[in-house]
C-alpha cells in the first residue's frame, strides 16, 4: 500500500510514490492509501455491480475491530466513448485508493482488510484469502512524505 497526496471523496489522487505502510508507525491522520494489485481490479465488471464488488471488499477497522468509514476510489477513464473495457484508465487499472472519511485518531493502530472475495477483472477466481495490513497513525498531525506497499 502506498501513501499518496490527500484526496477528496469525489476524486482519487492522480498518482503516488512512497514507502510501505505495512506495520509502520507515523502514518498521517488523513492518509490517501494506494492499493496496488497485480491485475486489473477496477473494471466495471468487478468494481461495483450486483455480482462482484471489489469496492466493497475493502474495509478499515481499528485494531480493536471498530469499523472506520472509508472512501474506496478508482481513477476513471477520461474518454467519453468506448466499450466498458476501454472506460478504465489503463495506467491506473491495478490501483485502488482508500481514504478515511474523517481524520484518524493520533497514535492509534488500524488495519485495512481485503476480503477473500476480491476478484480480478478476468473473473477466473477470487483472491481466496483475507489480506490484512496493519499500521499506526502518527502521534500528532505532522505532515510526512508518501509511503507504499505492493500487493
Amino acid at each position: 500500500m502506498t501513501l499518496v497526496s490527500p484526496a477528496s471523496a469525489a476524486a482519487p489522487p492522480a498518482g503516488s510514490t512512497g514507502a510501505s505502510i505495512e506495520n509502520s508507525a507515523g502514518v498521517p491522520l488523513k492518509p490517501a492509501i494506494k492499493l496496488l494489485f497485480s491485475n486489473n481490479a477496477v473494471e466495471d465488471n468487478v468494481w461495483d455491480n450486483s455480482t462482484y464488488s471489489n469496492k466493497s471488499c475493502i474495509t478499515m477497522q481499528t485494531a480493536a475491530g471498530a469499523p472506520v468509514p472509508i472512501n474506496v476510489l478508482r481513477i476513471p477513464c477520461t474518454a467519453a466513448t468506448g466499450t466498458p473495457a476501454e472506460m478504465v484508465n489503463f495506467e491506473e487499472r491495478n490501483n485502488i485508493f482508500v481514504t478515511p472519511v474523517d481524520s484518524l485518531t493520533p497514535g492509534t493502530q488500524y488495519k485495512i482488510i481485503i476480503s477473500p472475495n476480491f476478484m480480478p477483472k478476468n473473473l477466473r477466481e477470487s483472491m481466496g484469502y483475507e489480506r490484512v495490513v496493519n499500521f499506526t497513525t502518527e502521534a500528532s498531525a505532522i505532515r510526512h512524505p508518501g509511503l507504499a506497499l505492493r500487493l
